[in-house]
């Protein structure tokens, strides 16, 4: 118990350290309540004696003492995880974020919803990696070799879990990780373009950012496979119905509407810190955003829900790229 306490404290001591980026605060969240809905608390009154509580032969065996020190310290041993986060391919505490840490965070997601954000969050992960490494010259044959073969893996992942989810009925809430998916490999797509065209401006014919060209071509047929899906997915809303379409269009106006509001926040309050060609095309795409939204609106209120709510998506869509682009110009 008192190597537990002393787990305990470390774990409080180097959590306190640990910065995490907003879109991982939400997915910890969506996951922590996914986890809630799948699990409630038994009621007092059930009648059950919580006393005579005899848990599985794998639940007991994770509920051991020893066991759960041995995760603490393979979670926590000095701060391995926290600085795991920035690490990129070829880093030595990579392994740890990938086995570790998603590992944790696979595992923990256990609805199919859950699987297919934390699917679309890795890829973004992913690419965000492969921009750093090109962005720092570091994309040597070895490194994109791997780069290559990650970016393969979790792309096919991704689609995998996204075709299950709209095969299991849930077509909005497939549509809408679907959007995100696209959006994601595209404003990925354009960073990676811009980073080859920086460096090779520079007049260094050899530098690693002109290795990017077979990642660049494979994220435009993965975004254009996306596209077909994510379009599928919103002709399955569309024929659901005339009151289940009205229904999927108010939610999707609502998180299309705030996606805007957060994307413009975002970007006015850091504004300053970009250059001026950062900042155009930033406001470009989410007066984008806006004039879909608008054209969303107008459909909707001629009854086309179907083709509002894919409407409402592109307006998502393109905020949602507003703050990838500007994330990628922080970083």
């Amino acid at each position: 118990s008192m190597l537990i306490r002393q787990l305990l404290h470390r774990l409080g001591r180097d959590g306190r350290r640990l910065h995490l980026q907003p879109h991982e605060r939400g997915a910890g969240r969506q996951l922590l309540v996914e986890q809630m809905a799948q699990y409630p608390p038994l009621p007092l009154s059930s009648g059950r004696d919580t006393r005579q509580f005899r848990p599985s032969p794998c639940q007991a065996f994770w509920l051991r003492p020893a066991v759960l020190a041995a995760c603490l310290m393979v979670l926590i041993g000095a701060g391995s995880v926290t600085a795991a986060e920035r690490s990129l391919p070829g880093d030595l505490l990579y392994g740890v974020k990938i086995h570790v840490a998603e590992g944790l965070q696979a595992w923990l997601a256990v609805t199919q919803e859950a699987k297919a954000r934390l699917a679309v969050s890795h890829t973004q992960r992913r690419l965000e990696e492969a921009a750093r490494l090109a962005a720092a010259q570091r994309m040597s044959a070895g490194v994109l070799g791997s780069v290559e073969t990650r970016l393969q893996a979790q792309a096919d992942a991704t689609a995998r879990e996204l075709q299950r989810l709209q095969a299991g009925g849930n077509a909005e809430v497939a549509a809408r990780l679907g959007s995100r998916y696209e959006a994601v490999l595209k404003m990925n797509e354009r960073v990676l373009q811009s980073i080859e065209t920086t460096v090779q401006a520079h007049g260094d014919e050899d530098a690693d950012a002109g290795a990017l060209g077979p990642v660049i071509s494979r994220l435009q047929v993965q975004g254009a496979a996306a596209a077909q899906a994510r379009s599928d997915a919103e002709a399955q809303v569309a024929d659901a119905g005339l009151e289940q379409a009205k229904a999927s269009a108010d939610r999707e106006r609502k998180t299309a509407k705030q996606a805007l509001a957060s994307g413009q926040t975002k970007f006015d309050r850091r504004r300053p810190r970009l250059t001026a060609e950062a900042a155009a095309q930033i406001q470009a795409q989410l007066d984008s955003a806006r004039q879909a939204l608008a054209d969303g609106q107008e459909t909707y209120d001629a009854g086309a829900y179907g083709a509002a709510f894919a409407r409402f998506q592109a307006a998502e869509r393109m905020a949602t790229g507003a703050g990838l682009l500007l994330r990628a110009q922080e970083q």
